[in-house]
């Protein structure tokens, strides 16, 4: 080949020869498209601009299912049942690793009277694939267990139980639920289940953290935030939104600094009324559930929907995702898989003014996450992934600080926090406000990183309850970013007639101390300096010396998101020569 190439760039040289190009041999990629008869209805697996979509706006994942379908990897819907006698949900059902929270049984089978939620989230995720009948899920050959958990109230006991159920051996949890919308209360996790997220997260799958995935809420319309819901704005959590088959935001699906990534949803009303295209998915069998055999606009087969919806069923999209990564790098922690997802992730309506790069390269918008999920370039991102190191926390207090809040007045109240870590690098931030004001709702509060990013945490919406007490606000709009330096907490007031305090401010920052290595090579006459480090977005000085006391600066080397980066030293005129690399400051 190189021959060939080295031949062309003669020809072309000569004024005798008009064009002059090799002619190589190039691999093409199959692409699997499964069998099923409703695929082709599955617009989030396969857009091909069918009624009324934008082409491409899907999961993009044919190819990826040449190699990689979920196998060995277990998926579990905590929901309200999941029904596995369906018969594009029992090839991959595991009863060992299934549970009955409700009832305390081992059998999660729904109440077929009310429970049709489970059914489609689990066929989202895993229905069998290529099986000639039905639908795909996501991640077609992966192993689904069924925790039933919504059939019933719970206590804070059973939502801790169910989250920790078999944390080794169960992967990935999907959670197509969180506190209800348009409350305008701050509703979240009780003690044990925060723990519970915590301890799955940092100890669930030898070590590695269990994935949670968490569906950001449809409460739009009432100014609903994804960081009033204390589920899906967890540290510990994968909080996704919804767009639609056109790459809009849906029109219920709650913007907030948390979110993750976003997946394809329904949007508006049904399809047949005016709105998108809503999801197709698995149904409870015969009569029961969203489809009856008789329903208007909606498929042939009652054991089968396409009139789900909500970011209930992006999450389980997500967790899909998430099994074939896992299926492709095993050693993936649950944080690598979040920065994977963001950093491959395809940038939705490019022209909204939200969208911001921050200093380490990552995008990310109020409305969309990091963008909408690519698999195939996610998949490409794990296989050659260099692993974050072990994750650190900084945190500092600030408390009895009675400062009021100026009534309707947009400059509000500013407190500083002053970080000295050197070489810390951010991954997610939570930031605890305790501001009392009778209709918390009118405060908007904002965290701006040193590099200038800025994180709405809170916006103006109707509100109720007793509000910011100790209440987590968390963002992801800061990772990968150097964490020394300035952040601000700016809090304002922007409704008149009532007032409020701000009281304290707990910030935590989650990240680490990424540790660079460099392998040098000689090539030729050269020396190849190859840079690792956990840090995409990074960048590194490359100084040599022949006798450890002097350094001379030879370049600057970015680290790519692979955690790789590469400088050729040529011709070096010494005989010995050492090489070092220096964080650059940002």
């Amino acid at each position: 080949m190189a021959g060939a190439i080295s031949l062309a760039r003669r020809l072309r040289q000569d004024r005798r020869v008009l064009l002059g190009e090799p002619l190589l041999a190039r691999g093409h990629q199959e692409k699997l498209v499964p069998n099923d008869p409703f695929f082709s209805s599955q617009w989030h697996l396969l857009n091909t601009g069918q009624n009324g979509g934008v082409a491409h706006i899907d999961l993009n994942l044919t190819n990826v299912w040449n190699n990689y379908r979920g196998a060995g990897v277990v998926i579990g819907v905590v929901d309200d049942g999941l029904q596995y006698a369906h018969p594009d949900l029992a090839p991959n059902y595991v009863g060992s690793l299934s549970y009955n929270f409700n009832d305390g049984n081992s059998d999660p089978a729904p109440n077929p009277a009310t429970d049709v939620h489970g059914t489609p989230v689990a066929g989202l995720a895993g229905a069998r694939g290529n099986n000639g009948i039905g639908v795909s899920g996501v991640a077609p050959e992966a192993s689904l267990a069924g925790l039933r958990l919504l059939g019933a109230p719970t206590t804070d006991a059973q939502d801790a139980a169910a989250i920790l159920f078999q944390s080794d051996a169960i992967w990935i949890k999907n959670n197509s639920w969180g506190a209800p919308d348009g409350t305008g209360e701050l509703l979240g996790p009780g003690p044990l289940l925060a723990d519970a997220l915590m301890a799955a997260a940092t100890t669930g799958r030898g070590g590695k953290g269990m994935v949670c995935v968490f569906a950001g809420g449809n409460g739009l319309a009432a100014g609903d935030n994804v960081n009033y819901d204390g589920y899906a704005n967890s540290l510990y959590a994968i909080a996704v939104t919804a767009v639609s088959d056109q790459g809009q935001q849906a029109t219920y699906a709650e913007p907030g600094a948390c979110l993750v990534v976003s997946a394809p949803s329904s949007s508006g009303a049904e399809f047949c009324s005016g709105g998108r295209q809503a999801i197709t998915t698995t149904d409870l069998t015969g009569t029961d559930g969203f489809n009856d055999g008789a329903t208007y606009c909606e498929l042939p087969d009652a054991d089968y929907t396409e009139e789900f919806g909500g970011t209930s069923a992006s999450a389980p999209m997500v967790s899909g995702v998430a099994g074939l990564l896992l299926q492709a790098n095993t050693n993936l922690s649950y944080r690598d898989l979040a920065e994977i997802l963001m950093r491959s992730a395809t940038k939705v309506e490019p022209g909204d003014s939200d969208w911001w790069t921050n200093s380490a390269g990552l995008v990310h918008n109020h409305k969309f996450g990091a963008g909408l999920v690519n698999g195939n370039s996610a998949i490409s991102l794990a296989t050659k992934w260099t692993g974050l190191d072990s994750m650190q926390t900084i945190e500092i207090l600030q408390t009895n600080l009675a400062m009021p809040i100026p009534d309707n007045n947009p400059t509000g109240v500013t407190q500083t926090f002053v970080i000295t870590n050197e070489g810390f690098r951010v991954e997610r931030v939570g930031l605890t406000v305790t501001a009392p004001h009778p209709r918390y709702g009118d405060l908007a509060i904002t965290l701006i990183s040193p590099a200038g990013t800025s994180s709405r945490l809170a916006e103006v919406h109707n509100s109720s309850g007793p509000g910011y007490q100790a209440w987590l606000l968390t963002t992801v709009r800061h990772w990968g970013e150097h964490a020394k330096g300035l952040w601000k907490v700016q809090v304002a007031d922007l409704v008149p007639d009532e007032t409020g305090s701000l009281e304290a401010l707990d910030l935590q920052i989650q990240g680490t101390t990424p540790q660079a290595t460099l392998a040098v090579t000689a090539v030729s006459n050269s020396m190849r300096v190859d840079l690792r480090a956990a840090a995409p977005g990074w960048t590194y000085y490359v100084q040599a010396s022949s006798d450890l006391q002097s350094w001379t600066p030879l370049s600057s080397v970015a680290i790519n998101n692979q955690g790789q980066g590469t400088y050729v030293d040529i011709a070096p005129t010494e005989a010995w020569r050492f090489y070092r690399a220096l964080l650059a400051p940002e």
